[in-house]
């Protein structure tokens, strides 16, 4: 008779998860992914929300403002998607943001909160005001390698530098002025992980 109870209980919650998954397949929901779950520090990290509906939008989505503890955040591109779940077409608007980690400390990405306004459920036709969430997610962030120096460690996908001279440094004399400018253009990061240029000292030199 326990056994014959236990079985029945089995069944009941077999159904109750059933008809939860189900429902969840057909009501609108956010998502998050990220290219990679570890990075060196600097190294860009790319982030995508997503926020998904089985019917369609009457409002356009709100994403709230990502804040995210150790990293400089850079916005990408919005853009409309679509995606098959389970064998349902679902209307998605997803965002992409580029994160730079500035310190070798693992990074938390707090959960996103997104305003829709969406039917919901197929058949509707009236907007319902409802509030999506993503899950929280994590990501390794590893320190310079030992065979880098910190001061000169930088992630980027180009680099152009370019040097100009104002004055005549052929014939110096006591007293002139001569102007040097360093130039450097950085693709791919952020202007607040650029290392400040290191000038070397001269002697009889004054620098300013």
């Amino acid at each position: 008779m326990v056994v014959m109870k236990k079985y029945w209980q089995l069944i009941c919650m077999i159904f109750i998860l059933t008809g939860a998954v189900a429902a969840a397949q057909n009501a609108p929901f956010a998502s998050i992914s990220v290219n990679k779950n570890e990075g060196y520090v600097g190294e860009p990290i790319k982030i995508v929300v997503t926020a998904y509906t089985p019917t369609y939008f009457t409002a356009p989505a709100n994403f709230e403002n990502i804040k995210i503890p150790g990293a400089f955040t850079v916005f990408f591109k919005s853009e409309p998607t679509s995606n098959t779940f389970n064998g349902k077409r679902f209307s998605g608007i997803k965002k992409t943001y580029n994160v730079f980690p500035y310190e070798a400390k693992d990074l938390t990405i707090p959960p996103f909160n997104i305003k829709v306004t969406t039917p919901g459920a197929e058949g509707g036709y009236q907007g319902i005001e409802m509030t999506l969430s993503t899950r929280e997610r994590k990501i390794i962030v590893k320190d310079v390698p030992n065979n880098f120096d910190e001061n000169e460690w930088l992630v980027a996908s180009n680099l152009q530098l370019k040097e100009s001279w104002i004055g005549n440094t052929k014939e110096v004399k006591v007293g002139d002025v001569i102007s040097r400018n360093v130039e450097r253009t950085v693709y791919g990061t952020v202007a607040e992980l650029i290392h400040p240029i290191v000038w070397d000292s001269l002697p009889n030199v004054s620098m300013y």
